[in-house]
Order: C-alpha cells, then structure tokens, then sequence
C-alpha cells in the first residue's frame, strides 16, 4: 500500500469533518483501513497528522533521491550498485554504502541478477526467426512429434554450469570437501551427438576429435541410418553448424533420402534437446565421477534412463515456443 503525504493526510481529515467513513476514505486514497485509522488516531491524540519522532539512524536519502537512483539504473541496467553509488554521491550528493544503495534498488524492484546468456541475434536473424515461426504456426504437438531434433554438447569431468551450494560452519570455506573444483577449458570433457523423437528413440554417440564435415558423415552413417527415419516418417532436424550444412553433408541426405527440417539461424531456444542436456546434466551433478571412463559410463546410462515423457513433454513444447518467437517478434525467448 502507498504512504499518505502530508497533504494527503491533511485532505483525510477534511473529509472525515464532512461525514466520510473510513471504508470511503480507504477507497478513494487506495490504502488499508488501519492505515486510516491510525491517521485518525493520531490526530486525535497530538492534534497532529505527521508521523510521530522516530528513534534510530535517519534517512540518508529523500523520495526524490531516491526516484534519481532509480533513474540512474534504468537509463544503465550493467551498473553495478557500486558504480550507482559513485555517480549517486557525485551528481546528488548523497552519501550512501553499496549494501545500502543495493537494498534500495532491490525495494523499487530492481534486482541484481546474473544475465541470461543468448546468442546475438541481428536484424537479419530476427527477420528469418520471425518468417519460421510464422509458417510453421498452426502446426499441432502431432506434428512435431514427426521429427527427430539432434545436437551436439560438452559434457565435462567436473561440471561447471551452476552454481553449487554446501552448508558448512565458520571456517570451512577452503574444506576439500566443500570446494567445486574447476578445470581449465578443454580438459576432462567428453563431447556427445544426441537426438530423440516423442516416440522414446533416442541415440546417444561420443564425437572423437573436432567435429568437421567427414567425422559428421561418418557419425550420422553410423548412428542415424540404423534408425531409417524416412521409413517411420521422421523428419531430421539439425542446427546451422559448418558441418552440418557443408556441400558434401547437404548431398549425403540427399543420396540417403533423409528429409532435413529447415532451421532458422541462432534458435538454441527453438531445439528442445537444449532443455534435454540441461536435463541430463543436472541427473549427472547428483553422481560422484571420478574418471573419464565414469563419466562416459554415466553420461550413456542416464541418458538411457531418461523417461519417455521427458521426451514427449519438451516435443510438445514446440508450438508454445514458436509462438513465443511471434511474440518476441522474432527476439529472444525464455526457451
């Protein structure tokens, strides 16, 4: 509920002289009855409608200061609450601490949050996520339960993409069991090709090397052939990586019948196996892995024992998802 200003409170006892009940004067200053009726309290026992003295550490900041820092961060959403207090004390002259200028932020609904992580779309990508979406809009969960959405993902020794919290005692900060140990950047990482469809298929294959245009052929006659997705009448689905949309990988669907879905470019948020190595990652951060070899075998394991609804439930997704392209005009979704 809003405070009353001064005026405000002024105006209340004005019309409560003139016969307005409290239920009237809460309905027309948009705040509680008890706030009323503290008013009319307090002006009948100090003959005064300001608030009474208050003990404790005065304000550092008025409402138009406050209103300025407000101003501050959403002109630059990036300052951090120590550069908004630097500007706040150099351009208002209040003097404040981070913690303070952070929980007033926090109060107004601007919360501090890490930023979410997307592709750069240009105009360009934009225009042709919104022209996809926008054919494919009237296709039903039936029909996307037609295709075969494969990717490819880093899985590493040590998982690094969340955060991880413990609950330990003053002093354990450095404890050896209660560190997340990090890796350096390629190491202890096993990298995987994946694809599901609704009806349970899945296929999970370990990518040797840097994965070029040869290996992608190789991988997909090895794994994806067997499956004979034409014959079932699935629809292959893949990104826009180099590999994948080479001269020689565009004519080895071609020679092999495979009907590929045509794909919009940076649409992680349109594939649905993104939600399922999130969802393979997070079952293989509850498993203590000790070597690569244990990796390997868990990562295979539980992506076995993935349940079916898991795979029908993020295909079924998909007209929810283009439509949230429509409606982002073609930007990023929460996809």
């Amino acid at each position: 509920m809003p405070r009353l200003s001064h005026d405000q409170r002024v105006t209340v006892m004005t019309l409560r002289g003139e016969g307005y009940s409290v239920e009237q004067l809460r309905q027309r200053f948009n705040v509680s009855r008890s706030t009323i009726q503290r008013l009319l309290c307090r002006e009948r026992e100090t003959g005064r409608v300001d608030d009474r003295p208050r003990s404790g550490r005065p304000r550092v900041s008025t409402e138009r200061d406050d209103r300025c820092l407000r101003r501050m961060s959403l002109a630059n959403p990036r300052l951090v609450a120590r550069n908004l207090r630097q500007r706040w004390r150099n351009e208002h002259g209040v003097t404040a601490s981070t913690q303070t200028v952070a929980r007033k932020l926090s109060q107004m609904g601007l919360h501090g949050r890490v930023a979410a992580r997307k592709p750069l779309l240009s105009a360009r990508h934009r225009r042709t996520r919104l022209q996809w979406a926008r054919e494919r809009l009237h296709w039903t969960a039936a029909d996307w339960r037609q295709h075969f959405f494969t990717d490819e993902t880093p899985i590493h020794y040590i998982q690094s993409r969340q955060r991880r919290y413990v609950r330990r005692q003053r002093g354990q900060r450095l404890r050896q069991d209660l560190i997340r140990p990090t890796v350096h950047s390629g190491s202890g990482k096993l990298m995987v090709w994946g694809g599901f469809s609704a009806d349970g298929t899945r296929k999970l294959a370990t990518v040797q090397g840097t994965l070029n245009t040869e290996r992608y052929i190789q991988l997909l006659t090895d794994n994806l052939l067997p499956l004979d997705l034409t014959a079932r009448g699935l629809t292959f689905q893949q990104d826009n990586a180099p590999p994948h949309k080479s001269r020689r990988t565009l004519q080895f669907f071609q020679t092999e019948g495979i009907q590929v879905l045509h794909w919009p470019p940076q649409s992680p948020d349109l594939n649905p196996i993104e939600n399922l190595w999130g969802y393979l990652k997070d079952r293989l951060e509850a498993i203590e892995i000790h070597s690569m070899v244990e990796l390997s075998d868990a990562v295979y394991r539980e992506w076995a024992a993935i349940p079916v609804e898991v795979l029908e439930n993020l295909i079924d997704s998909m007209p929810r998802r283009v439509h949230a392209v429509i409606t982002a005009g073609g930007r990023h979704t929460k996809y």
